[in-house]
């Protein structure tokens, strides 16, 4: 994305607007049962009940050089750490656009998921990436149920 804006006509305004979905149903994680919701589950042992038995290694490779091209760092992507809900991300991602950090939060989330192997419904991961952006009161929102900065009971 970076790239195309950079070649754009100057005198072109842009809008980035993320719009955050749930790849897999809030539904999925509650039969999945245990602590999947707050801990997570081994992507190894998820992808493979998504995807088929060792299927999702054939996109590893094509995901690897999507990141490299992309000039990500790191562009190995880590499958050793657990994948879970990502509503919290996604509350995250809303607070982040209210003060105008959106495309940072975005980059740690995806950085801390893919290539640093962290757990997407872990609350101190969560913290830990507001902080990182810059977001005030991190801990207070991540627990918290508010899904904008507005909505915030801090």
């Amino acid at each position: 994305m970076e790239k195309a804006l950079a070649a754009a006509p100057k005198n072109c305004d842009f809008k980035i607007k993320y719009l955050p979905f749930q790849l897999t149903p809030e539904s999925t994680w509650i039969q999945l049962g245990g602590d999947v919701r707050t801990k997570g589950i081994k992507k190894r042992d998820f992808y493979d009940m998504k995807f088929g038995k060792d299927q999702w290694k054939a996109f590893m490779p094509r995901l690897e050089q999507a990141f490299a091209a992309s000039g990500i760092e790191n562009s190995k992507v880590d499958m050793d750490g657990c994948t879970g809900p990502t509503f919290d991300c996604h509350r995250l991602m809303l607070y982040a656009e209210d003060l105008g950090k959106e495309a940072e939060m975005c980059e740690e989330l995806m950085r801390n998921y893919f290539t640093q192997g962290k757990t997407p419904c872990d609350k101190d991961v969560l913290v830990a990436a507001a902080e990182k952006v810059g977001l005030p009161n991190a801990e207070a929102f991540v627990a918290g149920g508010a899904k904008s900065a507005e909505g915030a009971e801090l």
